[in-house]
């Protein structure tokens, strides 16, 4: 039961892959407490949830020619971004856990190795005699590594020529049911299709500097553009992750937890608002430089970008929050529990991060392909296309 659902926060494996595996854990390691759990989750998934954001803001301009006027073209693509070897571990002993009790110095996060797992104790100090704890739970695999040292990031993208030398890219995908897709989904529980869905836009403009700049192009022909773009995806998760019941007890070592009960005034929990809240989003600004020869067009960019990733356990959850002596059975105890409304909320960030890139364009009558490699601070994307359009 407390493995329950917790590596469904992989956002679906990538926002989509891996997800047999993710739904065996759970959120609650919230028995651990709300704390522990939030300083966990935010360790186990901070690297993934960093990289797919800043995937985001990735692939949107090829070259710094603005498409002509009410000139299109569509382009699809996949950008990998590649976490560092560092960032596919953590250690636990350092992020201050109160209640969870690590049995490894080193922990792979959703990007380490697939071959990785660890195991967690959850321990509370014994009310009949403080200076000890009890051992309520033994987690094994509670942190998997997926494999995911890189992230993939696909898109799709729509670009139009506006007036003025100005550019504008959109992507789009209303809020869907992942029942609604098609077979490449097939392999998901029906847990996941039935009760998931997905939503993702993002918003992109460029404007031509050349233009502006006509006495610099006689000495430089080059073309050079600003650009912006912001992008957000959320995966929603209806989830069914009850409360205790008498089936779960004894429990601890030799059931030294014999029953349960609720707080003052509480009962079980509706279950019917739990949702668990994934999503990411990014933005980016910078100049892009590029110059077509024959069927090549070779740029580099760089510029200035910031992430987010996000999750959260929404709705109500009975959680352990207390233990207490049973009267009725000296030396044993009864677990009390607690109704909490969305027990967790974490999100990482990054400000002001420096990138830049060089790659290729190849373009053939209505075709073409680009490549290209991004550096964002310790990150490095790698990116690929392509587009048909008039």
């Amino acid at each position: 039961m407390l493995k329950k659902h917790f590596i469904l926060l992989a956002f679906i494996g990538a926002f989509g892959a891996q997800t047999a595996r993710s739904q065996q854990n759970a959120v609650l390691s919230l028995a651990a407490g709300r704390e522990d759990a939030e300083k966990l989750m935010g360790a186990y998934l901070g690297p993934f949830g960093q990289a797919f954001s800043l995937g985001l803001a990735q692939n949107w301009n090829q070259t710094a020619k603005p498409l002509k006027v009410l000139r299109f073209n569509v382009q699809a693509g996949l950008g990998l971004v590649a976490i560092p070897g560092e960032d596919q571990y953590f250690y636990p002993e350092n992020l201050g856990l109160n209640s969870l009790r690590p049995l490894d110095a080193r922990v792979a996060t959703l990007a380490g190795p697939s071959d990785q797992t660890a195991s967690f104790v959850v321990q509370v100090s014994d009310p009949l005699d403080p200076g000890n704890t009890l051992v309520l739970d033994t987690l094994s695999g509670l942190t998997p590594g997926l494999g995911l040292g890189r992230v993939p990031v696909p898109y799709i993208q729509l670009n139009v020529g506006l007036p003025k030398g100005t550019e504008l890219s959109l992507r789009l995908l209303p809020t869907s049911s992942l029942s609604g897709f098609a077979g490449d989904i097939s392999a998901l529980p029906e847990q996941l299709k039935e009760n998931g869905s997905l939503s993702f836009w993002g918003i992109g403009i460029k404007h031509s500097l050349s233009q502006h700049l006509p006495r610099l192009l006689k000495v430089v022909p080059i073309d050079i553009s600003a650009y912006a773009n912001h992008c957000v995806i959320e995966y929603r998760q209806n989830i069914d992750i009850a409360g205790p019941k008498p089936a779960d007890f004894p429990r601890g070592v030799n059931g030294v937890v014999s029953n349960y009960r609720y707080a003052a005034g509480q009962s079980a929990a509706d279950l019917s608002t739990q949702q668990l809240v994934l999503g990411s989003s990014a933005s980016s600004a910078g100049l892009i430089l590029s110059k077509k020869v024959a069927l090549f067009t070779p740029y580099v960019r760089a510029g200035l970008m910031r992430s987010n990733f996000w999750f959260a356990a929404e709705g109500q959850y009975d959680v352990p929050t207390a233990l207490v002596a049973n009267s009725q059975n000296p030396g044993t105890f009864i677990q009390e529990y607690s109704n909490l409304t969305n027990p967790v909320d974490i999100n990482t960030q990054v400000d002001n991060l420096t990138h830049y890139g060089a790659g290729l364009r190849v373009k053939l009558l209505v075709l073409s392909a680009h490549a290209e490699m991004v550096k964002m601070g310790r990150w490095t994307t790698y990116n690929a296309g392509l587009s048909v359009g008039f």
